[in-house]
């Protein structure tokens, strides 16, 4: 859609829209949940999706650069993995999401336990930690259009850092004393039930 000049932003700008919305959205979700019922949260989920229709309706076409398709030959594939693997710029980024989304992008699935087993909340106290994500994410996003190049080196804090945050959240259950009747613990935590 965008030259190479602005593809930076292009994308930066994407990330600034998709993690406003996962800021403003969840919170706004889990107020209606609470207080008129999901059916209507569906119903303005599926109203909000004509803005978007709207929008790629009247796009101006001829101000898109479309890139030229590349022509298919055998053995792209490999070559492609092979350059991506022997590219340290490419293979030490792709290497670290893999193992994120392996170990810790669950999340998604175990965030709504975690409000209910952990915290004792429903659908708002789940908002709000889907809202908190959205937030820390937007941050960042935005800083992103003024920086020139990400460091691998700032990744790799990153990366560290999502690590420890995992370990700490798992571990937290076991340090804590034991409750409940009889010294047996009846609560089961997030990180257990799944």
């Amino acid at each position: 859609m965008v030259g190479k000049d602005e593809l930076r932003n292009a994308i930066t700008l994407n990330s600034v829209t998709v993690n406003a919305a996962r800021a403003v959205g969840p919170g706004i979700g889990g107020v209606l949940i609470a207080t008129v019922g999901t059916g209507v949260c569906f119903l303005l989920n599926a109203a909000s999706f004509a803005a978007v229709v709207t929008s790629l309706l009247v796009m101006d076409r001829s101000a898109l650069r479309p890139s030229p398709p590349a022509g298919r030959a055998r053995g792209q594939l490999r070559e492609g993995l092979h350059y991506a693997a022997h590219t340290p710029t490419i293979a030490i980024p792709l290497a670290m999401m893999g193992l994120v989304g392996l170990l810790a992008y669950e999340f998604q699935v175990t965030l709504p336990v975690l409000a209910r087993q952990t915290f004792h909340g429903g659908a708002e106290a789940y908002g709000f930690m889907t809202a908190a994500i959205g937030v820390c994410a937007f941050s960042p996003a935005v800083g992103l259009a003024y920086v020139a190049l990400l460091f691998v080196g700032w990744a790799s804090v990153s990366f560290i850092a999502i690590g420890n945050s995992t370990i700490q959240l798992a571990l937290a259950r076991r340090s804590r004393p034991p409750s409940g009747s009889g010294g047996a613990d009846r609560e089961t935590s997030a990180v257990q039930t799944i």
